[in-house]
């Protein structure tokens, strides 16, 4: 018989270990969830049984689940790591460290959970995976959002830095799902892009990220039925639902 995939578990809480454990047993049958009430006792557990995913708690006592990550990427740069946590200021921080980590905020949604387990161990490339154009100047952003649309949304990601070059990789890319762009430039700019991008394709959702400005741009951009709008200062777990219900709106998933 075929030996399941191991996930362990550690959270000095036992009603989130609780929670946690029929979070994934209840929808992901084929795996065996090992639990931890600490990170002394769950690298011990790691180093004997060598798990296919790890969440954490960030928060605890003896050293803390970012410690723990720094114990295990000495060696270990494959396993994937999932940090959760209350404490939005160390995200940014244990987020940098690599690819196979992500960060999920608390209170977190149950999907969110489950979905980042299931893309962490099941993410296979021969699947088709919606595509979607991030246009931004920030490098920051692109390399959080990126990360959390490739591992927790399971998207893939073209990367533009400016209007110029999105043009250029929307006119260059037919594969395109949907367009997410942060727009900081004027609404008359922000307009002549976005009416290009509907010359080539007046039919591809388009996500707005925009700060306080929303008011004027939406004004300016209400004949290109620009479908979403978000905030700057968005959560992660708004970001990823609100690209969800807008593919399945659209009809791309």
């Amino acid at each position: 018989m075929e030996r399941k995939r191991q996930i362990l578990i550690i959270d000095d809480d036992p009603d989130m270990l609780e929670l946690l454990k029929d979070i994934l047993e209840s929808t992901i049958p084929e795996i065996e969830v090992i639990a931890a009430t600490n990170a002394s006792e769950g690298y011990e557990v790691y180093r004997s049984q060598f798990p296919s995913l790890i969440i954490s708690d960030f928060k605890m006592p003896q050293f803390s689940g970012f410690e723990f990550l720094l114990r295990i990427r000495k060696s270990d740069h494959h396993t994937p790591i999932i940090l959760v946590t209350g404490y939005a200021t160390e995200i940014s921080s244990a987020i940098s460290l690599d690819r196979s980590t992500i960060v999920i905020s608390k209170p977190f949604k149950e999907e969110t959970i489950r979905e980042a387990v299931t893309n962490l161990l099941y993410c296979d490339e021969t699947v088709e995976r919606t595509k979607i154009l991030l246009i931004d100047d920030s490098p920051n952003l692109h390399f959080v959002l990126g990360h959390l649309l490739e591992t927790i949304g399971g998207y893939e990601i073209y990367h533009a830095s400016d209007e110029s070059s999105g043009l250029s990789e929307f006119r260059c890319r037919r594969d395109i799902g949907l367009v997410i762009a942060d727009v900081r430039m004027p609404a008359v700019e922000a307009k002549a892009m976005f009416s290009k991008m509907r010359a080539v394709d007046p039919n591809v959702p388009i996500l707005v990220i925009s700060g306080n400005n929303t008011g004027e741009l939406k004004r300016h951009l209400s004949t290109l039925a620009i479908e979403e709008w978000i905030s700057r200062a968005f959560e992660s777990t708004d970001m990823l639902e609100t690209i969800k219900n807008l593919l399945v709106r659209s009809n791309i998933i």
